[in-house]
C-alpha cells in the first residue's frame, strides 16, 4: 500500500528543502509542484489541479520511480489573489487520505525573500547526484543552478510602495490560512515551523509513513540538497519600520487562531479581508 503526502506552504517557506530532504530517504519520492489556477503555462515541474481537473492522489499515482511513500508540494503564490471560493475548491482536490505537512514561516521573512530575492532554488552542491535524475524536480534544480549559480543567493532593494507590500501581506496571510485549513480537513497532518524543519525531520518522516532508519534521516539533515541562503536585512523593503510590525502582528494572530482551532472562515471573513480581535487586514 502506498502512502501519500503533500507539503502545503507559501513560496519561500522551505518546501523545497523539506521535499528534497525527504526524497533522500530510501522509501520516499517527492516530485513536481501542485498549483491551483496557475498563471501562465508554468514549466514541467508544475501541475495545475484546477486546469487539469484532477486531484492530488490522482497526480501522485503517476510519480516514478515507485516508492512506498509518494509526495509533492502545494505552493501558494503571493501574486495570485485567492478567494474563499478557491479555498473550497482546493480543499475538494485534496483527498482526506493525503497526509498534509504544513510549513509555517514568519510572514515578514517570506516578504523579504519573495520581494527582494525572487522565486527559485539552487543546489547546495552543483555536482550533487543524490536526487533521482528521472524526477522533474531534480532537472529543475539542476537547470536553475546552472542558470543562476551564486547569483541566485543575491538580493536587492525593491522600489515598492506601502499599498503593494500590504497587498502582498494579505495574499500570503490568506495562503497560510489555506494551508491550515487543508491540515484541519486531512485525516493526518503535521504542522512545522520553518525554523524547526531540520530538527523535526525524523517526526515528519514518520508522519508521512516512512520507515527509514534514524541514520538515514540524520544523514538527510546533515547534507541538504538545496542551498540555505543568508538572511535579508529588513531595510531592503522601504518603510520597513512601519510594515514589519504589521506583518509580525498578523502572523502572531494567525498562529493564535490556529492553536485555538478557530475555523479559518472565522478569520478570513471576505475575499480581501482577514479579521482578528481589534485588527483587520483588508485591501481593495
Amino acid at each position: 500500500m502506498t502512502d501519500y503526502f503533500c507539503i502545503a506552504s507559501n513560496a519561500r517557506s522551505g518546501s523545497s528543502y523539506l521535499a528534497t530532504s525527504l526524497s533522500l530517504l530510501p522509501d520516499v519520492i517527492a516530485d513536481f509542484e501542485v498549483k491551483w489556477k496557475m498563471q501562465g503555462k508554468g514549466n514541467a515541474v508544475h501541475v495545475d489541479l484546477y486546469r487539469n481537473d484532477t486531484t492530488v492522489i490522482q497526480e501522485l499515482r503517476k510519480v516514478k520511480p515507485e516508492r512506498n511513500v509518494k509526495g509533492s508540494r502545494f505552493i501558494l503564490d503571493p501574486w495570485f489573489d485567492y478567494s474563499l471560493g478557491d479555498l473550497d475548491g482546493i480543499c475538494e482536490r485534496f483527498e482526506p487520505d493525503v497526509t498534509v505537512v504544513v510549513i509555517l514561516r514568519n510572514l515578514w521573512e517570506i516578504m523579504l525573500s519573495g520581494i527582494c530575492r525572487g522565486f527559485f532554488n539552487i543546489l547546495d552542491n552543483p555536482e550533487d547526484q543524490r536526487l533521482d535524475p528521472s524526477t522533474v524536480v531534480a532537472a529543475s534544480l539542476k537547470e536553475c543552478t546552472n542558470l543562476y549559480g551564486d547569483r541566485g543567493a543575491s538580493y536587492h532593494v525593491q522600489e515598492v510602495d506601502d499599498e503593494r507590500v500590504l497587498q502582498y501581506l494579505l495574499s500570503i496571510s490568506k495562503n497560510t490560512l489555506i494551508s491550515i485549513e487543508l491540515a484541519r480537513r486531512a485525516k493526518n497532518a503535521y504542522v512545522v515551523r520553518y525554523e524547526n524543519i531540520g530538527a523535526e525531520l525524523p517526526s515528519i518522516a514518520k508522519a508521512i509513513g516512512s520507515s527509514a532508519s534514524e541514520e538515514a534521516v540524520i544523514a538527510a539533515t546533515r547534507r541538504p540538497v538545496t542551498k540555505k541562503l543568508e538572511p535579508i536585512p529588513d531595510a531592503m523593503i522601504p518603510n520597513w519600520e512601519v510594515l514589519k510590525p504589521i506583518a509580525q502582528y498578523t502572523y502572531m494572530n494567525i498562529l493564535d487562531s490556529f492553536e485555538k482551532n478557530v475555523p479559518v472562515k472565522n478569520v478570513w471573513v471576505a475575499d480581501n479581508k482577514i479579521a482578528f480581535s481589534g485588527f483587520d487586514l483588508q485591501c481593495d
